[in-house]
């Protein structure tokens, strides 16, 4: 089986069909599968497809079959292990349920591999529950942005038992960190052997150099040294390259944590930036409140006028400012000979009390003089006649 055949679903649904349990079967098509993990929820869905159509004593091949692409495909992402949660609660209850005694036993080996693996993170023990029908509140399928990602289970002195929401970043981290501290051991064991080889290696190179210049006979001793270097060193690499797939994979997810981190701190400081800016703005308004006068109505003035304007009324015709010789009136003058001492007082005391309203004002001093002119003329006029 080619794994550089162009991907078609109808093809992977003809692979699925002739699948047996066989190791060569499953190893070919996983590794198929794997190739084309960009299509990994087109394959996991055809793959459930198939599983439900297939013969009761063919879904075991099935289960073996996910359980080495998840196996071998979490060093390179998280995108089956997301893919195969969907599904695989619900197969493996189907197998633990209506299979006969090997079905269960497989169901259950599985599953116990994969929790103690944390394939899938914190969610092994709810999986297993699933089968067994306990049926565990399903955990949201997540796009990475959930307001709460990490439900906190339990706490103690000594640990924190959580949820992860499933997609969210956190289960993304958790998931590709758990093969790198899996492998830790095997990784420094491959580092020292590699060390070890090079450094060997550097050995023989001089010893190379000494057989040649002083045509020793150890010719034959060094090239069975170096074959046996070499294959070391090769062993190194294929131990090596999956390392660092499997460390690429927990960078990857670690960058894509990051970029989202950054992408939400940058939304903070510019809310930030905005509200700051805001309060700056309403502090200069405050401030202009406060410092500047507020101008009020001039009520009292406009009262006074009218008052002083239906006061004169009865007595002048127009009054005119100082300077300018006044109008012959167009009413006729009423002589004051006809009228009473008390109504002289009155109108006395009435423009006297106008007269210092007037005066209350320094803009009305000019009208106050022309009243009072007027007032004194008409007086003397009235004295005259009497």
């Amino acid at each position: 089986m080619s794994n550089n055949e162009a991907f078609d679903g109808q093809i992977l649904a003809d692979k699925l069909t002739k699948l047996n349990s066989s190791q060569q079967s499953i190893e070919s098509l996983s590794r198929w599968c794997i190739s084309h993990r960009k299509k990994a929820k087109q394959i996991v869905e055809t793959w459930d497809k198939c599983f439900n159509s297939s013969q009761k004593d063919q879904r075991v091949s099935f289960l073996y079959l996910a359980n080495d692409i998840l196996q071998n495909s979490r060093r390179k992402g998280s995108e089956f292990v997301n893919e195969f949660w969907k599904f695989l609660p619900a197969a493996l209850k189907h197998v633990y349920e209506n299979g006969d005694g090997h079905g269960k036993k497989v169901a259950t080996r599985l599953v116990d591999i994969w929790e103690e693996r944390k394939v899938f993170g914190s969610r092994g023990q709810s999986l297993k529950d699933e089968m067994m029908g306990k049926n565990p509140p399903a955990l949201p399928v997540s796009n990475g942005k959930s307001s709460n990602p990490i439900k906190i289970v339990k706490r103690d002195a000594h640990s924190v038992r959580i949820k992860l929401a499933v997609g969210g970043l956190p289960e993304k981290i958790l998931t590709a960190f758990q093969p790198v501290l899996e492998e830790h051991l095997s990784e420094e064991a491959a580092l020292n052997k590699c060390s070890a080889a090079l450094h060997h290696v550097g050995k023989i190179d001089e010893d190379v150099e000494n057989t040649l210049t002083h045509g020793t006979q150890q010719g034959s001793t060094l090239l069975d040294d170096l074959k046996e270097q070499e294959d070391l060193l090769n062993q190194s690499v294929g131990q090596l390259e999956n390392v660092e797939a499997t460390r690429s994979a927990l960078v990857s997810q670690l960058k894509e944590a990051l970029q989202d981190q950054e992408s939400e701190l940058e939304l903070v400081r510019t809310q930030l930036q905005v509200a700051r800016h805001q309060i700056e703005k309403l502090g200069n308004i405050k401030r202009r409140l406060t410092l500047s006068p507020v101008v009020k109505p001039q009520s009292n003035v406009t009262n006074m006028t009218t008052e002083s304007t239906r006061v004169l009324e009865p007595n002048l015709s127009l009054v005119q400012p100082s300077g300018i010789p006044p109008q012959p009136p167009t009413q006729p003058v009423i002589s004051f000979a006809s009228v009473k001492t008390t109504d002289e007082e009155n109108k006395k005391a009435a423009a006297a009390a106008v007269a210092a309203k007037l005066a209350a004002s320094t803009s009305s001093a000019q009208m106050l003089t022309s009243v009072l002119s007027s007032l004194v003329a008409e007086e003397a006029a009235s004295m005259m006649v009497a």
